[in-house]
C-alpha cells in the first residue's frame, strides 16, 4: 500500500485487492482533502453525464438505469455478443474529457491524468469518456447497450453478430479503449436463456438460479443488506429530481412523481397542470421491465420550458 502526499498530508492511498489467479486490482482510497474535492464537483460531473450520455445505451452509474434495464433491452433477440473492456477506468484520460469538464476540476478528480478506480467521480467520467465510442457502436445496426465496461450487442442474424467480433475491437481502439478478447462471448437462443449482466434473458428478464441461491442464503443467515442487494434487479430504478436533486424511487405512483417534478416546482396554477396520462403513454416495456426514460426526458423538457417561462 502506498501513499501520495500533499502539503496537507496524504491526499490518497493505494490498496491492492486480490482478483484471483495471482492478479490484483488497484484501488484508490482518497484522503479527507480529496474527498472534499470529489464532493464539491460530484454534481457538476453528474449533470454533464446525464446531459451527454444516451440513457438508452448507458446503464451503469446512470440515474434510473441498472443491470436490469441493461438486460431488458436485449429481450426477444436470437443472438447476443458480449465484450469487456480492459482496465476501463485506467484507460480514461484527460484527453477524453477536455472540453467537457473544466481543467480546474480535472486537476482535482484525476490522478496522473487518469480516472482511477475507487474515486466516486471516476465512473461518471468513464461514461463521459465513452460517449463517442457509444455513438459509433450504436450505428452498427444491432441492439447495443453498455453497463460500465461490459458491451452487449444483440440481433437476429448470426452472421452479423460474428462480423461484430471483427469490427467492434477496431472501433473501440480508435476511441482509446481496448477489448479483452479473452472475455468475448457469443450466445444463441437455441442454447437456452442468454446471460446478460448476471440476468437470464429470453423474451423476459429473470433472476438466475445462482442469484436465487445466494439471495436465499443471505436471507436465511439474516444478512439483510446482502439479500437486498441481490434483489436489486427486482426493484424499480431510482432517479434524481432535476430540480431539487432528491433521489426518488420510480416505484412511486407516476402521478406523484410528475406532480413533484413539474407541478410543485414550476406550475402552481391548477389550469396549467398536465394530465399524468400524457406521460403514461410514453412508458416503454422491454423484457417485462418498464423503462421510464422517455417519461423522464419529457419531464426534463417541461421543467426547462417552465424555467424559461418564469425567467421571462
Amino acid at each position: 500500500m502506498t501513499n501520495k502526499m500533499s502539503k496537507t498530508g496524504a491526499r490518497y492511498r493505494t490498496a491492492r485487492i486480490p482478483k484471483g489467479g495471482g492478479r490484483f486490482r488497484e484501488i484508490i482510497i482518497p484522503g479527507e482533502e480529496m474527498r472534499k474535492d470529489l464532493r464539491l464537483f460530484f454534481l457538476e460531473i453528474r449533470d454533464q453525464m446525464i446531459a451527454r450520455c444516451n440513457a438508452r445505451v448507458v446503464h451503469g452509474f446512470m440515474p434510473g438505469r441498472s443491470s436490469v434495464t441493461n438486460a431488458s433491452y436485449h429481450a426477444g433477440y436470437r443472438y447476443t455478443l458480449s465484450m469487456d473492456l480492459v482496465s476501463f477506468f485506467d484507460a480514461v484520460t484527460r484527453e477524453h474529457l477536455q472540453g467537457i469538464i473544466r481543467d480546474f476540476v480535472l486537476d482535482r478528480v484525476l490522478i496522473d491524468n487518469v480516472a482511477k478506480q475507487g474515486l466516486s467521480t471516476s465512473p461518471m467520467l468513464a461514461n463521459l469518456a465513452a460517449v463517442e465510442m457509444d455513438k459509433m457502436l450504436l450505428e452498427m445496426g444491432v441492439r447495443y447497450t453498455r453497463y460500465a465496461d461490459d458491451l452487449t450487442f444483440s440481433g437476429d442474424s448470426a452472421e452479423t453478430i460474428l462480423e461484430l467480433k471483427e469490427t467492434v475491437p477496431a472501433i473501440v481502439s480508435r476511441c482509446g479503449f481496448e477489448v479483452n478478447q479473452k472475455k468475448t462471448r457469443t450466445q444463441g437462443w437455441r442454447a437456452g436463456r442468454r446471460i446478460i449482466t448476471g440476468l437470464a434473458v429470453d423474451h423476459l428478464v429473470q433472476e438466475t438460479r445462482k442469484n436465487k441461491r445466494k439471495r436465499r442464503a443471505a436471507e436465511h443467515q439474516g444478512h439483510e443488506g446482502g439479500a437486498g442487494g441481490l434483489m436489486h434487479w427486482w426493484k424499480s430504478p431510482r432517479i434524481y429530481c432535476p430540480v431539487c436533486n432528491q433521489k426518488l424511487p420510480w416505484v412511486r405512483v407516476l402521478t406523484q412523481l410528475v406532480q413533484h417534478v413539474t407541478f410543485a416546482h414550476y406550475v402552481p396554477q391548477p389550469r396549467s397542470r398536465r394530465n399524468a396520462r400524457d406521460y403514461d403513454s410514453l412508458l416503454e416495456v422491454h423484457g417485462g421491465i418498464v423503462d421510464y426514460t422517455a417519461v423522464y426526458d419529457a419531464i426534463l423538457a417541461d421543467v426547462f420550458v417552465h424555467k424559461m417561462t418564469r425567467e421571462r
